[in-house]
């Protein structure tokens, strides 16, 4: 028959000194018949001692030397499958364990060799869990061991939390070392207590000599007050957490960037315990973001030091940057500028907006011209020089655009081409004007016969003959065409005296004054605007009378049903003065605007203006551009037409 090895179970031993007989020897066995005299006498059955033996949860049994179960609560029968009565008198290794002998770790065998008080925690199948074990000797009147009581407490419950929590512990553990991230416990005087793998690859420190520092002692210097500032805030409760970007100094002595996030983990009561920090090493990330900002910064001194404005544009025509330039040429600033319509800033948006267009269609526009406006108002004439910048994927995504400023360029275009006009228009009237001097001189002295042999035949008829009215009239033709012979003599005849100051106000007063009958005629008042009287130009005696008349008499006869003409001058500017004649007539047509100051060319949209030459506009432009200054008008069918003369104010 084969002996069944004892059950093995994992049990933690207390035990005490093993008790000694007077010899030193162990106590002896007394006899059979003895012990169990002795037991019925030491353990009555009923009455009171076996309610109460009944009544206690734990497992208790009373086991003899032999292992027998000598009697078994109430408790330790219904777990065993059994009544009281079946257990008695059983070996209890055979019950309780399932094995032919005592196992190794029997408490009470170990009571049986030292007659010592012993326990154990073992996990018995058995009985159905884990179990906290004692065994405490009896012994009869003379001191002899005779067995011992055995009583077995369940702590299922206790151990299985123990295990959970245990294992809980290691997963905590585990996942606290193997975080990819920088963690740390830090208590609340700010010391590691415990710092996982990745913060030492952080900081270079090995964990021994982390944990024997405080998170100030590897901080940058820069960095800490700031920080403990913020933990402190934590600890109080004030904040619940925080984060930050912040230095450590490696061991190494380099610099290491992490992003740091602290929160306070507290008891089950509330109670602080400590910091639970991480940190994620952002250096590479830093060392971008430091080259970018290296890179923006060189990047936008580049745009910056452009004299042209730059500007770059979305797909949705809104502005994202600009350069110094630009806000000096909108009189807008940066932050004004982005975010805002490009189209918005130039005289034609439409055309802007066309241009921008163009650009994310075709890649790019060349010499694109605008005209850029101000805030106040002010124009400057731009040439756009465009392309696209796409994304990593090549989708265009906005317009570099630079604005080359040609305003002088066009001034000096717009001067060139007026030079050039005025030299061909001064060319012409020079022939014309020699060829109606030579006409009007050949002319001239017939003329004169005429006229004095006409005064002879005119004192020759008397006052009161019927035929008196013609004979004025004939010298009144006589005189109108003398007048035009003057005038086509004076378009190219030279200056007879050289030019000085002409006081302004004066000159035109005498002006209006000449031209009170002719306004009567034509019930047109003139309307002097104010001129001070120290205000003076520059042109010979008797010019600026010639150039305000010619003027003056063209504006009265603008009107067909009488009108007001007005008179400016304009003394604003330190180098000339501007005389401005204004009508509310009929306007010069479009067509001939061109052509107005040639010779012989007459609007003729009145009858009183075709009965002249044409010649009064030349002779004031011939006049104006002999001193140096210029003469411009606009003029719309039915609302007027205005001419400003500019004449230098002193001697250049």
């Amino acid at each position: 028959m084969t002996t069944k090895k004892p059950r093995e179970a994992t049990s933690e031993r207390h035990s005490t000194p093993t008790a000694k007989s007077d010899d030193g020897q162990p106590p002896t066995e007394p006899s059979a018949g003895w012990r169990l005299s002795a037991e019925s006498a030491a353990f009555p059955e009923g009455g009171l001692w076996e309610r109460t033996f009944d009544a206690v949860p734990e497992l208790i049994a009373i086991i003899d030397t032999q292992h027998r179960i000598l009697r078994a609560n109430k408790a330790m029968a219904e777990r065993l499958g059994l009544t009281k009565e079946q257990c008695a008198g059983k070996a209890c290794y055979s019950f309780v364990h399932g094995a032919d002998e005592p196992p190794a770790m029997c408490p009470h065998s170990q009571l049986l060799k030292d007659g010592q008080e012993h326990a154990a925690d073992i996990c018995e199948k058995g009985l159905g869990g884990h179990f906290h074990v004692s065994v405490s000797p009896i012994r009869d009147s003379a001191g002899n061991l005779i067995g011992s009581v055995h009583i077995a407490r369940d702590i299922t419950e206790h151990k299985q939390a123990q295990e959970a929590l245990l294992e809980s512990e290691e997963r905590f553990r585990l996942t606290f070392d193997q975080l990819p991230i920088g963690a740390a416990m830090v208590s609340l005087d700010f010391r590691y207590l415990r710092v996982n793998e990745a913060l030492c690859r952080i900081t270079g420190y090995p964990r021994e000599e982390l944990t024997n520092l405080g998170f100030p002692d590897i901080t940058h210097p820069d960095d800490v007050a700031g920080d403990l500032e913020r933990a402190q805030r934590v600890v109080t409760g004030e904040i619940d957490h925080y984060e930050m970007d912040k230095r450590y100094i490696r061991k190494d002595g380099e610099i290491a960037w992490i992003h740091l996030v602290v929160r306070l983990i507290r008891s089950a009561a509330g109670q602080p315990l400590y910091c639970l920090p991480t940190m994620r090493d952002i250096t590479e990330r830093k060392r971008i973001e430091d080259a970018l900002k290296l890179a923006n910064a060189y990047n936008r001194s580049l745009i910056e030091v452009s004299l042209d404005p730059l500007v770059t544009i979305g797909p949705d025509g809104k502005i994202t940057d600009v350069n110094v330039a630009t806000e000096e040429a909108t009189g807008r600033s940066r932050k004004e500028l982005i975010g805002t319509d490009f189209c918005s800033y130039f005289t034609d948006p439409e055309k802007a907006r066309a241009g921008y267009q163009r650009v994310f269609r075709d890649g790019f526009v060349r010499d694109y011209a605008l005209e850029l406006r101000h805030r106040d108002e002010k124009v400057t004439f731009v040439l756009y020089n465009a392309s696209v910048y796409r994304d990593d994927n090549g989708k265009a995504i906005g317009v570099f655009a630079a604005a080359r400023d040609i305003t002088d360029r066009k001034r000096a275009e717009e001067s060139l081409r007026r030079s050039e006009k005025m030299q061909a228009e001064a060319e012409k009237l020079a022939a014309t004007g020699r060829m109606a001097a030579q006409v009007a001189h050949e002319i001239n002295n017939p003329l004169a016969g005429i006229k004095n042999s006409f005064r002879l035949i005119r004192d020759a008829v008397p006052k009161d003959h019927p035929d008196r009215d013609m004979v004025e009239r004939i010298e009144r033709e006589i005189d109108r065409i003398a007048h035009i012979v003057r005038q086509m003599y004076e378009l190219h005849s030279p200056r007879a005296h050289a030019p000085r100051s002409i006081a302004v106000g004066q000159t035109i007063g005498d002006v209006i004054a000449m031209l009170e009958p002719l306004c009567r005629e034509h019930e047109v008042a003139i309307e002097l605007g104010p001129v001070p009287a120290e205000l003076m130009a520059w042109l010979p005696e008797g010019s600026l009378q010639q150039i305000v008349y010619n003027l003056t008499v063209n504006a009265i006869q603008a009107y067909t049903h009488g009108g007001i003409v007005n008179i400016y001058v304009d003394d604003t500017d330190t180098e000339y003065v501007v005389i401005s004649v204004r009508d509310r007539g009929c306007g010069i047509p479009l067509e001939l605007q061109d052509r107005v100051f040639e010779p012989f060319v007459s609007a003729e949209h009145t009858e009183a203006t075709k009965q002249g030459l044409g010649l009064g506009l030349s002779i004031v432009k011939s006049i104006v551009g002999s001193v140096g200054g210029m003469i411009e008008f606009e003029s719309n069918i039915n609302e007027g037409t205005c001419f400003h003369v500019y004449l230098r104010s002193k001697q250049p």
